[in-house]
């Protein structure tokens, strides 16, 4: 925290560069502009994201993870699939409905653009990369996060980790599902959580979670151990 407080507070009374990087129409039809986000007089070329230096040696890893997370779509990775891997969530070259996307792979048209409940515009993308480089840096300097849905802490560890198969590892959760005809990719819906509970969230929203939940443990309670162990091996090694 104490390294976020000192980069906005050498902002303060500084004027930003502000100078034109690109323009585009989204996917909602809005003529959007991205703009640099540097101080007046910065080096180098213009940008737009945050300081991924104050993440040390995970800077790179970081950007990436939050860059994934914010601006692109999560797609598909199938090379038979009329989705794009990755693709722009604010400026893709199509977007493609769960209808269309059933037609196109039927005609063999691949790698063709990104899913429409996927989309959003820059302005709210730039925002979720903001809260998501906040709270990154938060459990960096152990001021404290906990995951949004089992409201255990994330250490940075897991925030680093690298094994995909890992339960605990983090990835960017929609609390309100990705839903077509819906922008659910917007600041104070998308948190960082464990692998596992996003996982088991899947596209369910809070409150059909809660009833899953519920069901799930009700139904544990009953299950009868010494009964499922009848046909358990003596082996052990």
């Amino acid at each position: 925290m104490k390294e976020l407080n000192k980069i906005k507070e050498s902002k303060i009374n500084m004027k930003v560069c502000k100078k034109l990087i690109n323009n585009f129409v989204n996917p909602l039809g809005e003529t959007e502009e991205i703009r640099c986000t540097k101080l007046q007089g910065h080096k180098y070329v213009c940008g737009y994201r945050p300081d991924y230096s104050v993440f040390g040696d995970d800077k790179k890893y970081v950007a990436g993870k939050i860059n994934n997370m914010a601006y692109s779509t999560a797609g598909s990775t199938a090379s038979n699939s009329p989705i794009l891997n990755r693709g722009s969530r604010f400026n893709p070259p199509r977007v493609i409905s769960k209808e269309e996307e059933i037609l196109l792979k039927e005609q063999k048209q691949f790698r063709k653009g990104v899913r429409k409940d996927e989309v959003s515009t820059f302005k709210l993308c730039h925002e979720v990369e903001q809260i998501l480089y906040d709270t990154a840096l938060s459990i960096y300097n152990g001021d404290g996060c906990q995951c949004p849905l089992c409201g255990n802490e994330i250490t940075w560890e897991q925030f680093v980790s690298k094994e995909i198969t890992n339960g605990l590892s983090i990835q960017g959760c929609h609390l309100d599902p990705l839903e077509e005809g819906f922008v659910r990719h917007y600041p104070g819906n998308v948190m960082w959580g464990h692998r596992d509970c996003n996982q088991i969230q899947g596209d369910r929203d809070l409150v059909e979670l809660i009833d899953y939940v519920n069901n799930m443990v009700e139904h544990l309670k009953k299950v009868n151990h010494d009964e499922r162990r009848v046909n358990e091996p003596s082996y052990t090694w």
